[in-house]
């Protein structure tokens, strides 16, 4: 407060709160403060109705953009496994065609890819419950 005094600013309220007393016409209350307002073209008289809807704009506002963040957070990851598992897809299409041209019968290419689903997902689910337990 000392040092806005000493660079000549003048303290200025930033909000103030009128309590009505019991029984008061809230309609000529407010007439009466619009009328003290009139010359202040940067006082805005709000009932508390208008002060909530404010604040909830504000609050909005904010949350709007953090949904925005989130989608655009969504389209990048969706982008980046798309473009991760696309060279698996082509890449695994050209090693079972591989194999297959060496001899390996339908059989045992389907028991290969099951078996190597099972370890993947096994791996995945003990170091998922691991991961989750320890951190």
């Amino acid at each position: 407060m000392r040092s806005l005094e000493a660079a000549g600013i003048r303290p200025a309220d930033s909000l103030v709160y009128v309590i009505a007393e019991p029984g008061t016409d809230l309609a000529e209350l407010r007439q009466g403060i619009d009328a003290v307002t009139d010359e202040m073209p940067l006082v805005a008289v709000k009932d508390q109705e208008e002060f909530k809807a404010d604040q909830r704009a504000q609050v909005n506002q904010l949350l709007f953009l953090v949904y925005a963040l989130l989608v655009l957070a969504i389209i990048i990851a969706v982008l980046g496994i798309v473009n991760t598992l696309a060279p698996s897809v082509f890449e695994a299409t050209r090693e079972i065609d591989l194999l297959r041209a060496v001899g390996l019968s339908r059989p045992q290419l389907r028991r290969m890819v099951r078996l190597e689903s099972i370890a993947i997902a096994v791996l995945g689910a003990v170091l998922g419950v691991g991961l989750g337990v320890w951190c």
